[in-house]
């Protein structure tokens, strides 16, 4: 079979050179954006028209879109949607032909849709074909010079759309591409987010960020449900002051529709949405036009909405949809990780006092001291801007500190009187007992070194190791510092507690022998705050202040 060649040497030699022009551009780039805006000027001033759409089809609903217009106002096309066959643009869809008529009201396949039928008069519209198979439609209204198109404006825009029809399709698959490679990063960088950092409220935000990076969207807000309601978490776009106070009811709004449904909402024009719900407009103006949200479920478990807005009126492609469904599922992966190792952060820690309670169970004259040295370890390391992470491990040290005491014998722990040489002896190895009990279980090596060295002394004089100066990890070295504090204001059976004034100048004194100096200082600084953890939490048998 021939094919058959169409002939365009009447068309006036500017114009076919216009139109070659165009054609080398629009295959020249894969943004689709760049391509259709170029479009629009040699367009309208190719066939002098007003009005511009390109009507592209929708995978999911099979219907015609306002993909891209020019010269009609977002209102005047959004929500906009034909079927195969219905209107003048359904027929040029259903069938592969033209439409050209001076006054569309006399088309017989018109459709009245919206005030903006009343503005159009003459179109020019033409299937976009790619390989056989129609993709859209492009549609030129309102001829600027006269009523109506000529033929030659027909056989232009034959040209011009077959190459559109081209580029739309190189543009999306390059798009495409191009989005699973972003999507496959940004999954990989929520991963790595949520297993690095500890702050959930820091994870939810940067998750957010990333999301309205990815999506180009003007706002995203993540809602966790908190018992009917759903609670900002995090959020960009908007003041973060809102997050924690934006509680939206768990069946209203279209957060609340997908919520209570279960399922993803998509909304052109949210604002004339009736399931849309204003609830910032009193304090701030909600210029947000188009919003996707989806749940954020977990094995059919709700744990949350994330709602993507933005300021002007966007059909949001079926890549966009599916990116947002995969991340929302990344997340309720995350979020559920997350809330898992809190309950059991929680039974940890819970387990971790329990074992300290045993220790001070076994020596009743210390009780309170793992508490008070691990207020007091807080404090001096947060001066130290330690991370989260280290404050933690330090606090669950501090808790423990003694546990190895455990394993010394109670003649020797209860001892009314100054211990010998063997019995010192046996006293010192607790630390290496506390650090080998700790063994077995999952708990960071900085814990476990942390009670190991914390009877070590900066002048390298201590146990088990006569570490010296900065040999010592750091927070031993804080341990050692409060302990010893908390320790001599104790009164026991063999000695009696001082008070906090001579305590600190035992502190004073030997610093850079038995304590870093530099925390010294740092603990002097803090020391009003100290003597309010020793207020609010008495020390029995105390020397007093």
């Amino acid at each position: 079979m021939v094919k058959k060649t169409i002939d365009y040497s009447h068309l006036d030699t500017k114009v076919f050179n216009k139109v070659i022009e165009i054609t080398k551009l629009l295959v020249s780039s894969f943004d689709i954006d760049f391509i259709l805006e170029s479009l629009k000027d040699y367009t309208t001033e190719l066939i002098e028209c007003e009005k511009v759409i390109i009507w592209l089809i929708d995978e999911t609903t099979k219907e015609l879109y306002p993909f891209k217009y020019w010269g009609y106002k977002p209102s005047e096309t959004v929500g906009f949607r034909f079927k195969s066959g219905e209107g003048t643009i359904g027929w040029v869809y259903r069938y592969k032909k033209p439409v050209i008529e001076s006054d569309i009201r006399d088309n017989k396949n018109f459709i009245r849709k919206g005030v903006v039928s009343d503005k159009i008069h003459s179109v020019l519209q033409i299937p976009l074909i790619f390989e056989n198979q129609v993709i859209g439609v492009f549609d030129a209204a309102n001829k600027k010079p006269g009523n109506s198109f000529s033929e030659e404006d027909l056989d232009v825009l034959n040209i011009l759309g077959s190459f559109v029809a081209i580029a739309i399709h190189n543009a999306t698959l390059f798009k495409r591409a191009s989005t699973r490679i972003e999507l496959l990063k940004t999954i990989n960088e929520i991963s790595d987010i949520m297993i690095n950092l500890s702050d959930f409220k820091e994870i939810l935000q940067i998750i957010s960020e990333k999301i309205a990076e990815i999506m180009e969207v003007d706002l995203c807000g993540i809602f966790l449900l908190e018992g009917k309601e759903l609670v900002l978490h995090a959020v960009v776009g908007l003041p973060k002051k809102l997050i924690g106070h934006i509680r939206n009811p768990f069946d209203r709004g279209l957060i609340g529709w997908s919520a209570q449904n279960k399922t993803l909402v998509i909304s052109e024009d949210a604002q004339n949405d009736p399931r849309f719900r204003k609830y910032l407009t009193k304090n701030i103006k909600d210029h947000h036009k188009s919003e996707m949200c989806n749940p954020i479920l977990y094995e059919d478990k709700l744990l949350g909405v994330i709602s993507v807005e933005t300021k002007k009126f966007k059909k949001f492609q079926e890549d966009e949809v599916q990116m947002f469904q995969i991340l929302s599922n990344e997340i309720a992966v995350g979020i559920h990780r997350v809330q898992l190792q809190s309950e059991m952060k929680d039974i940890y820690n819970n387990v971790i006092r329990i074992f300290a309670r045993i220790t001070e169970v076994k020596e009743p004259e210390t009780s309170g001291h793992c508490y008070r040295v691990s207020r007091m370890s807080e404090v001096i390391a947060r001066e130290l801007s330690f991370s989260e992470k280290e404050i933690e491990e330090l606090i669950i040290a501090s808790y423990l500190h003694d546990i190895g005491k455990l394993g010394i014998p109670e003649v020797i722990l209860h001892k009314n009187g100054k211990l010998s040489g063997s019995e010192y002896k046996v006293m010192r190895t607790h630390p290496e007992i506390g650090a080998n009990f700790l063994e077995p279980f999952n708990i960071p090596i900085e814990i476990k070194k942390t009670i190991l060295y914390h009877h070590e002394r900066y002048d390298g004089k201590g146990y088990p190791e006569c570490l010296k100066g900065e040999e010592i990890p750091l927070m031993s070295r804080v341990l050692t510092l409060v302990d010893s504090f908390d320790a001599m204001v104790i009164s026991r059976s063999y000695s009696t507690g001082k008070s906090v004034k001579l305590a600190v100048e035992e502190i004073k004194n030997n610093s850079g022998k038995q304590f870093d100096p530099y925390l010294v200082k740092v603990f002097l600084k803090k020391l009003p705050v100290i003597k309010e953890i020793l207020q609010q939490n008495p020390v029995p048998y105390s020397g007093g202040y």
